[in-house]
């Protein structure tokens, strides 16, 4: 048991999987501010198709495309909103001519028996795209490149035979590693 000073305090701190023991002068521990919490978004769609259209320190997703481009969209389906979200992702590649026949929508393995809402939530103005589970199928895989140690990467392979990937899933803090998905 380390000694305490009378001037001075314990204090322990939950970091991510760590426990920190901090011993701080008297008077000398503040609270933390906090900002308000941020206001429920009424609009999905719309406030993903702005977003799209002027995304923060980037140009438009839509001037990097061009009619002839074959996309990948990898798409994490537990994602909140996702249908509107979907809608304004299609719509805004419908904006720059890519046809909904050249995009692949890819999402994870599902269970049995299980079909997501969203899909049929689509309108009849983006039908047309393609959705196909990722396979780890040696098929279904292509070689991308290799490290700097000589470990080969392997991706699938609508991925790396794609024009353009878009990925689509929530942004989520996490303690141990940070900003994930």
């Amino acid at each position: 048991q380390p000694h305490v000073s009378p001037s001075m305090s314990n204090t322990i701190i939950q970091v991510g999987s760590e426990t920190l023991e901090l011993r701080i002068p008297n008077g000398a521990l503040v609270t933390g501010k906090r900002g308000g919490l941020p206001s429920v978004v009424q609009d999905v769609h719309t406030l993903a198709a702005e977003r799209l259209e002027t995304p923060l320190e980037f140009p438009s997703l839509r001037r990097a495309l061009t009619p002839d481009d074959h996309l990948c969209i990898v798409l994490h389906e537990d994602t909140n909103g996702i249908a509107p979200i979907m809608q304004a992702v299609l719509e805004h590649v419908q904006r720059a001519g890519v046809l909904m026949e050249q995009v692949t929508v890819m999402v994870q393995p599902r269970r049995v028996g299980v079909e997501p809402a969203w899909p049929k939530l689509m309108p009849a103005s983006v039908a047309g795209f393609q959705i196909v589970e990722h396979s780890r199928d040696e098929k279904a895989m292509a070689y991308l490149a290799s490290t700097k140690a000589g470990r080969r990467i392997y991706l699938n392979r609508l991925i790396v035979d794609a024009d353009q990937l878009i990925i689509v899933g929530n942004v989520r803090f996490d303690a141990i590693f940070g900003i994930t998905s």
